[in-house]
């Protein structure tokens, strides 16, 4: 279920807000091997051998949208149930249940000129996970945390041919060596 709200301010402004849960059956799950390579495998969640992907989202946004330029600023918190992993170890595979903590905030704009879109997005985020297997419990930066992202896309329209360009800046994921040692 999704519940979203929202409020239009007057004719160029309007405030929105967003609450959901979420279950994802079929996933994609991390296996690890003791030297620290992992490869990723489709799974079926059933609750029994693999469990239910979850998530509970929250967003928060305002959008100002005026002759053919937007902006629109939205923050969110994500709570990620169910993440499997597993472990490859001398002894054989062991499976562990974590879980992960998003916040972030996205920054949007966008310009129209005719036949053309220009637009531009920046996303500031932070993903954290726990598992059992963990020397703590804190949560620690998830491997695929990636603090930055610049997105950057042009749309042009000659006749009937429809062109696109689009570009993505990323900051980069944690060196896996510089992270608190897991295992």
């Amino acid at each position: 279920p999704r519940l979203s709200v929202l409020y239009r301010i007057n004719d160029y402004l309007k405030v929105n807000t967003a609450a959901g849960l979420y279950n994802q059956f079929v996933a994609k799950n991390m296996i690890m091997e003791s030297s620290g390579n992992y490869r990723l495998e489709w799974a079926i969640c059933d609750n029994n051998e693999v469990s239910v992907l979850n998530s509970q989202n929250l967003t928060v946004g305002l959008t100002y949208d005026k002759k053919g330029f937007v902006i629109n600023a939205e923050g969110y918190l994500k709570r990620t149930g169910g993440i499997t992993r597993y472990l490859e170890t001398t002894g054989g595979i062991d499976l562990y249940e974590g879980d992960g903590l998003t916040r972030g905030f996205d920054l949007f704009l966008k310009k129209d000129f005719k036949d053309q879109t220009f637009w531009v997005a920046y996303t500031l985020s932070k993903t954290m996970e726990h598992f059992s297997y963990f020397p703590t419990t804190e949560y620690l930066p998830a491997m695929h945390d990636q603090r930055h992202e610049i997105k950057l896309a042009a749309l042009t329209r000659f006749r009937s041919f429809h062109f696109t360009v689009n570009y993505v800046f990323g900051s980069g994921f944690p060196d896996p060596d510089l992270l608190p040692e897991t295992v």
